[in-house]
């Protein structure tokens, strides 16, 4: 079984970000996990295999595992594997935790000792500690550290070619029980990457080949309020995250605009914090920036539960990514005018559509996912729409590799 043995000293030693921001507080985990309830829904915990990209320090594989045992001296039985591409947080995972070379820091706190050479000073280094105390009661047996770059499609294939992931193919009908993957998207490159993850769901490629397997997204709050639109103020990366998954707002941080009152207007501009709808619906965890909570400089983030929807049948998934990105070029304007972006003369035949009538004078952003659907269906249908969907290509930036 698994100890929490973060605090201050522990992972103030982990100075290496890596242009990520963490949550760095074992209690507000906590919380998250049970707010998730991820103990009821994975019954066999002996069978669920959970991905962890860019784990940095791995207090979240390592709380989740605290949660998942509910004091189990034999630990949960989950198998964990820690996909880290960053060379300092990987030593510091496994030379001061999978070792269990750090000590309880209850009993006593452990300090960093820059070491001097010929009357040079060296830099200290986090990853060198003086320990005293009690050692953490930390298991191996069901933790694999991976230099995996997430990043980098070729690494989810070669995951299960080493056999360190077993993935079981389930119907889509349910969100999968035997596997979950959690991510760190606060980076620069994180927005992307999280919008191709979703995509994936609906592409039913990368680990969301395998059925709906549940995600726990950590992002930007810049990101979450892109991500988590309502009608009326709809953003083209709304509308996915919506149309592929249900997804739920678990944890944010506290903010001015909430400790005000404010809320985001559900019209008009970029939102500044989510709609008093979204909060009171989801209720999530506040987190509130004391000391240590999170390993960052002043970005706020969220956490977002992710839940896969298998997507229609009948859904064409070329045409809808073209109908949304055309019309959200002009997300304010109503449809009787940016219709006109699928093509010449798209307005002359959607007029010619009884569906199209009661949405003729909305904006692209008061659309329903369902209403962007019958666009999308009545698309195919359009025999002048254009041959090549212009920017669909370049819009799908890397090829998912599908072995």
């Amino acid at each position: 079984m698994f100890k929490p043995v973060f605090n201050k000293s522990v992972y103030s030693l982990l100075n290496y970000r890596y242009g990520f921001t963490h949550i760095m507080d074992p209690v507000v985990w906590n919380s998250i996990f049970k707010k998730l309830d991820y103990a009821s829904y994975f019954k066999d915990l002996s069978k669920l295999q959970a991905i962890h990209m860019y784990p940095n320090s791995a207090i979240l594989p390592i709380e989740l595992e605290n949660y998942l045992a509910n004091g189990n001296p034999k630990g949960s039985g989950a198998k964990h594997i820690l996909m880290e591409h960053g060379p300092k947080a990987r030593a510091f995972i496994n030379d001061k935790l999978l070792n269990g070379k750090i000590k309880n820091a209850a009993a006593t706190e452990a300090k960093t000792k820059p070491k001097s050479t010929r009357g040079r000073k060296k830099k200290p280094d986090p990853t060198e500690v003086i320990n005293e105390g009690e050692t953490a009661d930390l298991s191996l047996d069901n933790i694999v550290l991976t230099d995996k770059n997430p990043y980098i499609w070729e690494s989810f294939p070669e995951l299960i070619e080493e056999k360190i992931l077993n993935p079981e193919t389930q119907t889509r009908d349910h969100l999968h029980t035997k596997m979950l993957i959690t991510g760190n998207y606060t980076n620069k490159l994180g927005e992307g990457l999280a919008v191709q993850h979703i995509g994936c769901i609906a592409n039913k490629n990368w680990l969301q080949r395998y059925g709906l397997v549940r995600m726990l997204m950590i992002v930007s709050q810049v990101s979450a309020l892109k991500m988590l639109t309502d009608v009326g103020n709809r953003t083209r990366m709304g509308v996915m995250f919506e149309a592929f998954a249900d997804c739920r707002l678990v944890a944010v941080t506290e903010t001015p605009a909430m400790a005000g009152g404010a809320y985001g207007d559900k019209r008009g501009k970029a939102a500044t914090f989510f709609t008093k709808e979204r909060m009171e619906k989801d209720d999530p965890v506040i987190i509130r920036k004391t000391d240590g909570v999170l390993l960052s400089k002043t970005e706020d983030i969220a956490v977002i539960d992710v839940r896969p929807k298998d997507v229609p049948m009948d859904l064409n998934m070329e045409h809808f990514d073209y109908v949304t990105k055309q019309l959200f070029m002009m997300r304010s304007t109503p449809l009787y005018e940016s219709i006109e972006l699928l093509g010449p003369g798209a307005l002359l035949f959607y007029d010619g559509e009884p569906e199209f009538a009661s949405m003729r004078n909305l904006m692209p952003m008061e659309l329903t996912v369902d209403q962007l659907y019958t666009l999308t269906n009545l698309f195919q249908y359009w025999p002048f729409k254009p041959e090549i969907l212009l920017d669909f290509a370049e819009d799908q930036t890397r090829d998912i590799i599908k072995k």
